[in-house]
């Protein structure tokens, strides 16, 4: 059964099919953050993993901060943990989300998610000119 390492704020946990991994606990429980099709983000439940398959059945979600999969037995034990980095495929259903994974076991980098366009920053006004103005 894989295990994912999921990042959030200043460290991380894992999470296997049901949620946390067994002797972890984390702040944020067993949620990850997603962005759903809409373009809404939301922090969901994680249930597992599922082929790519079930994203004809069911609503794709990009699924973030996965910095790496472990396709061993134990969390601890067996395996080698393989690095990932980008923004993920999942799939909604329930109310939870499952990570989508290829025919390698490595999960789906979602092509299609395009990240938010950065706001400028706000306009910086001299009090001085906008007195003269007055």
């Amino acid at each position: 059964m894989p295990v994912v390492k999921f990042k959030f704020n200043y460290g991380h946990t894992y999470l296997t099919s049901g949620g946390l991994a067994a002797k972890t606990s984390c702040i944020t429980g067993d949620s990850v953050a997603c962005t759903m099709a809409d373009g809404t983000s939301q922090s969901l439940k994680f249930r597992g993993f599922t082929s790519i398959f079930r994203t004809r059945q069911f609503e794709c979600v990009t699924v973030h901060n996965i910095i790496g999969i472990k396709n061993g037995n134990a969390l601890f034990g067996g395996g080698d943990w393989v690095d990932v980095q980008g923004d993920f495929m999942g799939v909604y259903i329930d109310g939870y989300v499952y990570l989508v994974l290829g025919d390698r076991g490595l999960p789906v980098v979602d092509e299609s998610y395009e990240k938010p366009k950065e706001k400028p920053p706000g306009q910086v006004v001299s009090m001085e000119e906008f007195r003269k103005t007055q």
